[in-house]
């Protein structure tokens, strides 16, 4: 009951008295912060919300939860006749972010297929009139959703380094190396998808062959499936299913369709044996079956939500810091200009969500300080990709410096891919803008920021000074951190963020 009240007047003390969200409890993150698959969440490991950055894995021995899964195993049939934009193709590209693969020189149009044949009026002429063959598209989609898949805290112990720092009271190390939060449970998404692309001949035959491939393709009896436009049930004939005669008519109508299977899988675990490759009906089924075992287990899946907590929430991080109600002395100004010691007390749930402000915005100043260091020697890098790789110097032998090379004539009017953009742009702009003292304003800009006057450096001396201080003193309450708030929003240089390291377009 004690702990209800103290959480409940955590949180109205924080929305009412200092008008934001509840600091001290847990977060759950859906969006695109953790689909980039650059990223890499983990059970216990750091994370900053304010900087969306994972640090390091904090936990000695991570147990975890039994999951849940869900499983879906989808049918639908598409036609350009019956697709919103009048592309089946288009329509599935986007539901589904599927991709057809490289177009052929034939073409592969819109879901039709454009050939080229001679005009019946003049044989011997080389005019050519393009012809439209009409697709029908079969999408297959098994998907398997994993959830419940969370840290067992009570088995669960913080590693030994990361109790040393809390144990020497290191608490801004700690944050540094661990973050203000550490990921408590995540839930992952693996599918399989197929697409089943044949010729059309007619609405009535082309639903009879739907329903036959739906029927192999799940290789059960009685169904209910959504082709779309139709919406049948009904029961397969096991005879029919078994024997040669029948398979031999399925796969020759396959043949005379000219059915091509496509297929993508995305978060499949490690599974040696699987082959999730498919040509004909027998070859697709057994990829289904090796997609769905590689499906089954926790740890794979592309992640879909995360669930955040502040380290402060965490009873082996409160234990080791003792964190409880303390007393503070501040120093006061009496009427004869003579100064007097006074006490408070500072109530746990206080110095909690002190702790956590303090935590973030300490996490922030880290990632500008990595970001501009990172800027800096990234540039210095792509500066000397450039110079060994599509420049030249007079004199052969002997050290050259960058600004004595000139590009070799062969790359003067070469372009490079934008990684943002994905558009090409001249290498010469990039060669003329990593000049020596551009490179060198970058490290400047890092040393400013963190020492130079009213720099970070400053700020974090304060905060840190005494050891209660970052308890019981907001960042905000100091001047020199206020300063520091001005600076936090650095995007990183668009010429080096988006060019470094160049990649030559045609290669090299």
């Amino acid at each position: 009951m004690r702990h209800g009240i103290i959480k409940f007047l955590n949180c109205f003390i924080t929305v009412f008295v200092f008008a934001t969200q509840c600091q001290a409890s847990p977060t759950i993150i859906k969006d695109n912060r953790i689909t980039d698959k650059a990223l890499t969440p983990v059970l216990g490991r750091g994370y900053s919300i304010s900087t969306n950055t994972f640090q390091s894995l904090c936990m000695g021995d991570v147990q975890t939860t039994t999951p849940s899964y869900d499983f879906d195993y989808e049918f639908k049939m598409y036609t350009d006749e019956s697709s919103q934009s009048g592309s089946a193709a288009s329509d599935i590209s986007s539901a589904h972010n599927f991709s057809f693969g490289l177009k052929l020189n034939i073409g592969i149009v819109s879901g039709s297929f454009a050939g080229a044949s001679k005009s019946s009026s003049d044989k011997s002429s080389s005019v050519r009139t393009a012809t439209k063959k009409k697709y029908v598209y079969m999408v297959v989609n098994l998907r398997v959703k994993t959830y419940y898949a969370s840290l067992d805290e009570s088995k669960s112990k913080m590693s030994a380094s990361a109790s040393t720092l809390l144990t020497n009271n290191d608490i801004p190390g700690f944050f540094a190396s661990c973050g203000p939060y550490y990921v408590r449970s995540l839930g992952r998404e693996a599918s399989y998808l197929s697409v089943f692309r044949f010729n059309s001949e007619s609405s009535s035959t082309d639903r009879d062959f739907a329903y036959d491939l739906a029927n192999k393709a799940q290789g059960f009896g009685s169904f209910r499936v959504n082709l779309g436009i139709f919406s049948f049930g009904g029961s397969y004939s096991s005879k029919s299913q078994s024997s040669s005669s029948g398979a031999s008519s399925f796969n020759r109508s396959m043949s005379r369709r000219q059915t091509t299977i496509f297929s993508t899988a995305r978060g499949m675990g490690k599974n040696e044996d699987a082959s999730l490759i498919s040509y004909d009906m027998a070859t697709y089924k057994e990829a289904v079956k090796q997609a769905f075992i590689s499906m089954q287990n926790a740890n794979t899946g592309k992640v879909s939500t995360m669930e955040v907590v502040p380290w402060v929430e965490n009873t082996d991080f409160q234990s080791l810091i003792k964190l409880d109600t303390e007393t503070v002395q501040e120093v006061k100004l009496g009427g004869a200009g003579q100064a007097a010691i006074a006490e408070k007390k500072v109530p746990l749930y206080r110095k909690k969500y002190i702790l956590n402000l303090n935590a973030e915005f300490l996490s922030e100043i880290n990632r500008v300080d990595r970001m501009l260091m990172n800027n800096y020697y990234k540039a210095k890098t792509c500066r000397m990709q450039i110079d060994a790789n599509w420049k030249e110097g007079k004199n052969a032998a002997g050290i050259v410096s960058s600004e004595a090379l000139t590009l070799i004539p062969k790359y003067a009017n070469a372009r490079i891919i934008n990684h943002r953009t994905k558009k090409a742009e001249p290498l010469a702009d990039l060669d003329k803008y990593l000049t020596k003292a551009n490179i060198d304003g970058l490290m400047k800009l890092e040393e400013d920021f963190m020492y130079g006057a009213g720099g970070a450096g400053e700020c974090v001396n304060a905060m840190t000074r005494n050891p209660g201080d970052i308890f019981s003193k907001v960042y905000r309450d100091y001047d020199s951190c206020k300063k520091v708030r001005e600076k936090l929003a650095v995007v990183e240089g668009r010429m080096v963020g988006d060019l470094c390291m160049p990649d030559l377009v045609g290669g090299y």
